[in-house]
Order: structure tokens, then sequence, then C-alpha cells
């Protein structure tokens, strides 16, 4: 047995010593004292006109919305019904968040430090000692950099760098994201944008004397130096142009590593000792917020609005001010039980989770780059993500709302019971209309830890919890009922800590260094980890992004670091590479292993690519534990589903669905009194409790069903969303045992989670093997102009390329054959900035640019005139030799390029002048099942090849309509004798043969290298490479179709597996 099918005995996690507990402003009670009692609705709109007055209330709304603020104002003379109207359901929603939930909102709630310990006891003070810290909004902030920026004293002063996430491709210089910066620069702008600009000399000359950063005004004088009779006006438009697009960023950009942005700017701004108007109002500013932050919450109402008032004299945003709040507690603990019972329900959750072992995102990826590079190579994470160059990002990253779709692994028996018999408890609860389901913790014992999924659980994470218990001595007797929150946690231990470091204890910094040393001790030493920061692509998100790096390396982009330079991980020093089935990422200066984390909670799909990319390469091999719960997501639009429990956690509340069909209503032209009583006969049948939450994603508002009010907002929300998931109430009012003199509060713990240190055995891997033997420019590896490889870029009309390649290449190439002045040549198409063909030719140097370049020169002359040609370029050609096995095959490889374009431009030939009507699905499945006869892989092997490229899966409904016909022609036995059986399958099969020879020569040199452990790929990375460039010869840059059609060819084999299981007997 191998070390990684051993069996895990021992507890894979532990609970931290201490938590985070997050509970509304208000008590539970302000909630309970309007809303549960017999006040006719003319009587709840008075009460929430009387809090409206509330000088707490008013303070916490105007954080929140200021134009709500100034309309509360209005409720009492505000004759317009649907106005007034508006503005209590306002009103109403937040008064609900602020009693009710716990997720940190402005002051709405607030959050603190506990620690687990022997007996519970936590104790709030009063609202009065809350701590609230406001600070500048990262909107706000961005914009404020934009206009200090434009002012020329200021600019003068700061210091500019070349960006370094930005690279040359060719002819441009791309820009793989636009941070907020310029989308405050531009309205035509959008999130998830791109740019590029030309890539001139004096661009160039940027690029060289600002890579260490340098002076702006300095740069100015060093262009009118090098530039003499440039005006200046000229070269600070350039310089400005290159600002705005991000090539270029200023040290005004703050850090997103540090406590106060806003200081770092008024600190930047102060020690130029110029431009004193804004120094003036900044500081004013500055001032201002500090006097705020020392006022108790419900004085602060007329100093927020003159803040405000101030920022918006500088620049306006859509938000100035970004508040958090600190709870004041006489005393934070909580029975250290609460925390062994989270953390053995997690490590049952990571058991259920570890079926699915990574997002079917990146299972895609890491096989299109296989298909790509093979495993033997290492790219520049720039060029790998530039869609010409490389592979561009994960095709799903263009889908900003696609679901996390999760690799199945093959599951065990054991597994499969469980399924099975949870399934059956929940199917048998919805029928009987039972309130809960129970899975037993002897149930999930059955399933294993092996090494290998040890190896990928995470190392740590955080789980939310609600607790439901009368008293805190209660807890302590045990007398308690634990709920997983309705945001489940995070995938990292101190993430949801991050963002209020500066507000919690300074304890909390001991904490992350604790998390981190414990992390650290689970990597092997060829592996770091580097905290991930960067500017947003969005402002407000900024707020989130603050945070303290808690890591030893950082990695920055499009923005300032706070760390020493010796700590920072360039990202032009990452490449990705593929080891053990995975991608990784590896830093060649430091020669380990990168993992790259963050230390927020800012959801990694709404980042900008580049930064999701580079999580999602460290987490591909991370088994993501919450996924346990999306097991049940197909019960997600029953009419009813149970609580489902473990143990004392409730891992998923009771839920009901709201919509027409489960009230039997029309919602178009129902009054309120028809929806009333169908709530109440709805909530009859269904046994719904009094109290429930209304539930989109982890919001949540909780209405009083049987409070007319409530029901009138809950109809509003109907109408809108059609269809809503309704969710019991974990704590009610008795249930509540966090408490101050104004009553019982509803309350929320995070409690971070690690990884025991179990001994493995290590997965160490080695990269020096990696190193190719052959450096980039070595003379075996590229051919410039003048040597034996003649290559050229021909750029042209794109919807005319088949005609190019079938008609008019194919003519010169046979001209140039015939009259022996090429030995070879072989085609790509491509795509830089622009979609062109790359064409190289071999043979005699002096003849190649002499009798051979004449005949091209005239037969571009031709081309341009027929309008298919545009533009010619003479390139370096640049061998993919570790792709093809290494130096020793380059030449075998390089003579199935010749015979495969050969192949191509004849069948494109054909296509053209209508004498091959066989579709081009036909023809490629019937190409690549030729490659893989005459690559000499036996047929089972044949689809076990396909499969590790394909989804089995996909394409199954276009394979279906022609099942008979690809099964027909595609099979290969006697030679393709269904094939040859019309004449143009026999014209197909004979121009498919002309590349036979030099394939199984090829395929002979393959297998001789391999014996001498001498192949620089793997033979299927080398396989599926010559495969990928003869679909893109047929098809063009068009991966889809390329995946279409193997699909196709795999289905086809699978298909034939009587016919051909019975040929073998």
């Amino acid at each position: 047995m191998s070390t990684d099918d051993r069996i895990i005995t021992k507890r894979v996690y532990k609970p931290l010593d201490f938590f985070m507990i997050r509970t509304p402003l208000l008590p539970i009670n302000s909630y309970d004292n309007i809303f549960n009692n017999d006040l006719d609705e003319e009587s709840i709109i008075k009460e929430l006109i009387k809090i409206s007055k509330d000088p707490i209330i008013r303070e916490s709304i105007a954080v929140a919305s200021l134009d709500l603020l100034n309309s509360l104002d209005k409720l009492e003379t505000c004759k317009n019904k649907k106005e007034k109207n508006q503005i209590i359901s306002s009103l109403l929603k937040y008064f609900i968040r602020m009693t009710t939930r716990t997720t940190p909102f402005g002051e709405f709630s607030g959050v603190t430090l506990g620690e687990f310990s022997e007996k519970t006891d936590i104790g709030l003070e009063s609202i009065h000692n809350f701590i609230k810290r406001a600070r500048p909004d990262m909107e706000w902030i961005y914009k404020l950099i934009n206009v200090l920026e434009k002012d020329k004293e200021i600019l003068n002063n700061l210091i500019i760098c070349w960006n370094s996430i930005v690279s040359f491709v060719g002819s441009r210089v791309e820009i793989p994201y636009l941070s907020i910066y310029t989308q405050e620069n531009s309205e035509d702008i959008d999130d998830g944008d791109t740019a590029s600009i030309r890539a001139s000399k004096v661009v160039k000359y940027v690029w060289e004397n600002t890579k260490r950063g340098i002076k702006y005004i300095d740069l100015v004088n060093l262009l009118k130096k090098e530039y003499e009779g440039v005006n200046e006006e000229k070269i600070e438009k350039l310089l400005k142009q290159l600002l705005s697009k991000e090539v270029l960023i200023t040290n005004l950009r703050p850090p997103l590593d540090i406590i106060s942005p806003y200081e770092y700017i008024l600190n930047k701004i102060e020690d130029m000792k110029v431009s004193k108007k804004y120094i003036y109002k900044l500081k004013k500013i500055d001032n201002l917020i500090r006097e705020y932050n020392t006022l108790p919450i419900g004085e602060g109402e007329k100093k927020y609005i003159n803040i405000v008032n101030e920022m918006k004299n500088i620049v306006k945003s859509k938000n100035y001010l970004q508040v958090d709040l600190k709870l004041k507690t006489r005393n934070t603990f909580l029975n250290k039980n609460i925390a062994n019972e989270l953390s053995k329900t997690s490590e049952i959750m990571c058991k259920i989770s570890s079926i699915r072992d990574e997002t079917q995102n990146m299972v895609d990826y890491r096989n299109d780059f296989i298909a790509r590079y093979g495993e033997e190579r290492e790219i520049p994470i720039l060029e790998l993500i530039n869609s010409d160059k490389g592979i561009g990002f994960p095709s799903s990253y263009n889908m900003h709302s696609a679901k996390k779709l999760y690799h199945e692994k093959e599951s065990d028996n054991n597994y499969k019971k469980i399924v099975q018999k949870s399934l059956y408890k929940i199917f048998r609860a919805v029928k009987n209309k039972e309130k809960s389901v129970v899975i037993d913790y002897d149930e999930i014992k059955e399933i294993e830890i092996k090494e290998a999924t040890f190896k990928n659980m995470p190392t740590s994470f955080e789980i939310y919890a609600l607790i439901r218990s009368k008293s805190k001595e209660d807890i302590d007797k045990g007398n308690y009922k634990l709920f997983i929150g309705p945001c489940i946690g995070s995938d990292s231990a101190g993430k949801t800590f991050g963002r209020f470091t500066d507000i919690l204890d300074n304890e909390i910094y001991e904490k992350f260094d604790d998390i981190n040393r414990i992390e650290k001790g689970h990597l092997s030493s060829n592996k770091v980890f580097a905290q991930l920061v960067f500017a947003p692509n969005k402002g407000a998100v900024g707020n989130i992004c603050l945070t303290s790096n808690i890591r030893d390396y950082e990695i920055v982009i499009s923005t300032a670091s706070s760390i020493h330079e010796s700590k920072l991980i360039n990202i032009n020093d990452l490449v990705v590479g593929v080891n053990k089935g995975g991608l990784y990422l590896r830093s060649r200066l430091l020669n380990k292993e990168v993992i790259v984390t963050t230390n927020n909670m800012f959801n990694r799909k709404m980042m900008p690519n580049i930064c999701r990319f580079l999580l999602d390469i460290s987490d591909c091999r991370k088994i993501h534990w919450f996924s346990a719960s999306s097991l049940f997501n197909f019960t997600d639009q029953f009419p009813y589903v149970p609580r489902i429990e473990i143990g004392k956690v409730v891992i998923s509340p009771q839920s009901w669905r709201l919509n027409e069909i489960t009230l039997g209503i029309k919602l178009k032209n129902i009054n309120e009194e028809e929806f009333l009583k169908s709530i109440f006969n709805w909530k009859a049948e269904w046994n719904v409790p009094k109290y429930v939450y209304q539930v989109e994603a982890d919001n949540r508002l909780m209405f009083n069903l049987e409070n007319k009010v409530h029901i009138k907002e809950l109809l509003n929300i109907l109408k809108k969303k059609k269809n809503i998931m309704i969710q019991a109430v974990e704590c009610d009012f008795d249930n509540c045992f966090v408490y101050n003199e104004k009553g019982k509060y509803v309350s929320e713990i995070v409690v971070p989670i690690i990884k025991n240190n179990i001994k493995i055995s290590s997965n160490k891997f080695n990269f020096n093997i990696k190193e190719c033997n052959i450096d980039t420019l070595d003379s075996r590896r590229i051919f410039f102009p003048g040597s034996e490889w003649l290559f050229l870029k021909l750029y042209g009309n794109y919807s005319r390329e088949n005609e190019l390649i079938g008609f008019e290449l194919n003519e010169i190439t046979k001209e140039l054959m015939d009259e022996n002045l090429i030995q070879q040549f072989f085609f790509m198409r491509y795509k830089d900035t622009y979609n062109h063909i790359r064409l190289r030719f071999k043979g005699n140097p002096e003849i190649l640019y002499g009798k051979v370049l004449r005949k091209l020169n005239n037969w571009f002359d031709r081309l341009k005139e027929n309008g298919l040609l545009t533009k010619v370029e003479i390139g370096t050609y640049e061998r993919e030799i570790e792709r093809y096995g290494g130096i020793q095959l380059i030449d075998y490889a390089e003579k199935v390029f010749f015979y495969d374009s050969q192949v191509v431009s004849n069948i494109l030939y054909l296509k053209g002048i209508h004498e091959l009507d066989m579709d081009y699905e036909q023809i490629a499945i019937c190409s690549i099942i030729s490659y893989l006869e005459d690559f000499n892989i036996p047929y089972m092997n044949q689809i076990e090849l396909l499969n590790m490229v394909t989804n089995q899966s996909e394409y199954r409904e276009g394979f279906k309509k022609k099942r008979e016909q690809y099964t027909f022609i595609g099979n290969s036995n006697n030679n393709f004798e269904n094939l040859r059986r019309t004449e143009e399958g026999r014209m197909l099969y004979g121009i498919l043969k002309k590349r036979t020879s030099a394939v199984k020569e090829y395929t002979l040199k393959i297998e001789e290298e391999s014996k001498n452990g001498n192949l620089a790929n793997s033979k299927l990375g080398i396989y599926l490479s010559i495969l990928h460039l003869h679909c893109n010869r047929l098809f063009g840059i068009n991966r889809e179709k390329e995946k279409e059609v193997i699909s196709y060819a795999r289905h086809t084999l699978y298909a034939l597996k009587f016919l051909k299981t019975k040929k073998d007997k």
C-alpha cells in the first residue's frame, strides 16, 4: 500500500483558543417591543416614526444612508402616501437589521474578541460605551488620488514606477486589468476591462527608467534630454496617458496592508511641502473624523454630516466614510465545549467534502495547460494569462455569476451509503413534514481519510455559528443548540478578523502570528506563503481589503507596499507549472512554490482575474470544506426542507419556498387581505413558526408572520422577487444569552479551526528537475532570420484564411518543393494583436533568403491584390523543444508538422472546390483517430487518452444526432474499411496516409527516448500537443471547436467498443 493510501485515524482539526463575537447594535427586545404585541398597523407606524427620532437610530441610519436620514424628517408631514410607505418600508428593514442581524455593517452591528474557557461569561456594556471607527471610504480615496495627481505641483513631486503586471506583447504593452483608479478616469471602462497601448520606442525608454521608481519631474527632464526638440507638453501628455492607463503608478496609491490609507496619503502630501490648499482641507477632515470617533453613538449625527460635506467639497463620491463598530464587554468568555463541538462538526463536513477535490474550471485549465505545454514546462504567469501568447484565463472567469462546479472523485461504498441514508431521511421528513433530520456521528465515521486526502484538506478555516441557549449557565451545562450561520465561514483562519484588526485588541496581532506559525508548520521546506495585496476594481471593495499582512512574503499588484523589498515577490518572478496533476506557482528567485493567500473576506470571484487566478492556482488541489452543504442543493426549490443536524449542530435550518404555487395565489392585483389569508393558510399547512427570516444569500430579514406590517412588507418583496426563501429563526427572544442593561442580544461567533500537526509522508517536489538544459536563447532553440529556418507572419483577411491555406499556400509550397528550393515547411494559425498565419520554411539559408524570398515576394504581391494579405513580418523561430519531447525529438516532430500541414492544406483545397463534402467534424474525427492509430496506441488506451482531456458528458447531444455516421467512418478496423467505401472517403484516407510514415517514425523515436529516460515531456503530453496543433491548422484558434471534435472522437471510439473488442478477440 502506498503512503497516500494510509488511513488517518487521529482528529484532523482543533479550534484555536479565541473567537470573534458579533451582535446587532440594539437588543432583540427593541424588536419585540414594537412587533410582538397587539398593536394595529397604524400604531406600529407611529412607533416607527417615534424611533426615527431616536439619536442612536438616526446616527446609525446616517452612516448607512444619508438619503433615508433626510427622508425621515418628512415622515410626519409627507402627504404622498406612496413616498411615505417607501420611507416606512426602508426604516422598517433597517430597524429589523439593527436588532436581529449580526453581520457587520456600519453602526448596525459590532464585533469584539473573546476567549474559550471553562466557563461562559459574556456581558455587553452600555451602547454608549461601544467604540466606533470611521475612516474615509476607499471609493472616495481613489477619487481623491485622481484629483491630487492632476495637481501639477503634487504630480511633479510624486514617485512613479512601472506597474509590475504590465508586459510587452509583440508591438503592444498589455495591462491585464484596470483598477478603480482607471475607471474613475473614464466612464467607458468596465471592471472587467483590460487595456493595451503601442509599445513605442519612447514607452520602452520610460520602462527602462521607471523600473526602480523615479520622481515625475526627473523623468520629464530625462525625456526632454533624450528627445531634444520634443516640447514638454507632448512629453507630459504621454506620461499622463501612461498614468491613466496604469502602465505607470504613483506612490500616492496607498498600501492596503495598513490601518489608515488616508493618513498615508496625507503624510505624502505633507512631506512634499507643496499645495497647502489641499493639506489644510485634508487635515481638517482628518481632525473631524478623529473627533467623531470619540463621540458616543447617538451624539455624532451632525458631525458625520459635516464631515461628508467637507469631503464633498474636495471630490464627490457615492460613499464617503466607512464605519465599523467595536463592542465593549465586561467579560467575553465562552465554554470551550462549544469550540470542540464546532471543530468536530466541521471535520465531518470536511470528510463529506473530500469527495469533491477541486473546482472543475481548474481541472479544465490544468488540462489545457498540459495540452499546450506538456508537463515539463514552466511558463511566466504574465505570458500564460495572455490569451494571444498563452492560454488566457479559465473560461469560467468570463461568467461572474457562474457557480463553482466541483470535480467528483470516485466515491467509496461507505460514502455512497451515507449519502443514500441522508437523502432517504430528508425525503421522509419532507413527506411527513418533520422538523429535523439527524445525521449520526457514527455514520460519518465510516468515511476514511487517507494521507492523500489529508494533504489536500485545508490547513485552516473559520466557521460561523449562532448559539441557542437561555443563559450562560445553560451553556456550561450543555443545554444549547448550535446553528451554522447564513454565511457558513471562510477558507482560512483569520480572514474574518482581518478587516477589523485596528479596532480589536492588540493581541489579535499575536493571534495572526500564531496562525502563520502553525500553518507554516504544515508546509514542506520548498514552499512559502505570500499574502496578495492589490488595487481593487471597485472602490468600496477596498474597505474589505484593508487588513494586516500575516505572512512572511507579499505579492503586490497595482499599488504600493508597506513591507521591506526583500519580502516582496514580484509578479514577473512567478512561473506556473504542473506537478502531481495540479498547477503550482514558483518563485524563480526563491526557487520555492508560492502559496498565495489573502487575509480578508473579499469574494475572489469578484476580484480582478489575475488575482483570482493566483488564488485559484494555490487552492486548486485544496478540498473546499463548505462544499458539503451543496450536497443538499437539490432541495433548494422544495416547498419545505427540514433542518439538518449533526450532533448539537444544525448545518442547515428549516426552510420553505414562498411563491405563487406554494401559496396557491396569483400575485398580480392581489390585495393585502387576500395575501394575509393565504399566508395564514400556508403557515398552518406547513407548521411554519411565528418568527422567520426572509433570506437572500447571507442577507436576511426577521419577520413576524402574525404582524400585518411585516406581512405587507413580505408581499412587497414577493412581488419583486416572485420566489423567496423563508427560514426558521435560530434564537428567539427566550434563547439569547448575551445581554446588557437594555436586554438580550442575538449573537454570532466566528471560530478559527486549524489542522492538527499529524506526521505524514512528505510530498516535497524538487523544482530543480524542471530546469531545462536547453537555454532559452540556445542556437538549437532559437533561429534568427538568415538561418536555416525562414519564419513569416502573414496578416490579412481573417475570414479568408481557409482560402489562403487551401489554395494559395498549397500552390506556392508545391512549387517550392518541386524546384527543390525548400526541404520542409509547416504553418499554424496564431493571434497576437491580430489573427495571422505563422509560416516556417526550412532549407539552405542562401536559397531561402535569396530565390525563395524573391518568389515569396511576388506571391505576397498577388495575395495583396486579391485582398488576402495586408502585412508580412519575418520573425524568430523558437522551437517548443520540451513540449515535443526534447532536443533529440524536435526534428522528427517538425517532420510531422510538415506532412500535417500538407494534409490540412489539401483538405481545405478539396473542401474549397467541393470535391470533399464531408463536414469538418467528420473529417476531424477521422483525422484524430488516424493519428491515434499511427501513434500505435492500443484501442482502450486511445479512449483513456481522450478521457483525460474531455468531459465524458459534454457534447453528447451533438454526437447522438450523428452517432451512426461518426461510428461508421471513425471505425479504423481494416485500415478504415468503412471510410474507404465512398469516393470522398477514399480521398480523405489517401490524404491522411501521407503523414503516417512521419508520425510512425516520430513515435518510434519517442519510445526510444522514453526507454532511455530522456523524454522532456510525457508521451501523453506529446500526443495531445500534436493533436492540438492539427486542430489549430484545421479550425484556427478555436479551443471550443477543438474540444468538441476531440470529444466526438472520444464518443466515437467508446461507441465502437463492442466492434473493437470483438476484433481484438
